[in-house]
C-alpha cells in the first residue's frame, strides 16, 4: 500500500504495487508471513526481495532498517504498509 521515503524498501525500488513473493528465496505463502521474514533477520543485514511487478519477476536487494516496537525492541523493518495477498484476495 506504501512504500516510506528514503526506506530501506525504498533505496531497494520496490513500488507501490509490487507483490513480494519471497525473501531470500524463503517464499512469501500462508506458513510464512512476510513481516516474520524479514523480522527473523536483524536490522542492517542484507537482502534480496523476489517481486512480481507487472508480471515480470524481479529480484530487489535492500538493506534492511530499523523499527521500533512498543516494547522498546528494535527489529529489521522494510519501511512499507501492506495487505497481505491469498489467491481468493487481500486479508487483514
Amino acid at each position: 500500500q506504501t512504500v516510506d521515503p528514503d526506506s530501506a524498501a525504498e533505496k531497494a525500488g520496490l513500488k507501490v504495487g509490487d507483490l513480494i513473493t519471497a525473501v531470500d528465496k524463503a517464499p512469501v505463502d500462508a506458513n510464512h508471513a512476510l513481516a516474520d521474514l524479514i523480522m527473523a533477520h536483524k536490522p542492517g543485514d542484507k537482502v534480496t526481495l523476489t517481486v512480481l511487478r507487472n508480471a515480470r519477476t524481479l529480484n530487489l536487494d535492500a538493506t534492511l532498517g530499523t523499527r521500533k516496537l512498543e516494547t522498546g525492541q528494535e527489529v529489521a523493518a522494510l519501511g512499507i504498509t501492506y495487505v497481505a495477498y491469498s489467491p481468493t484476495g487481500p486479508t487483514d
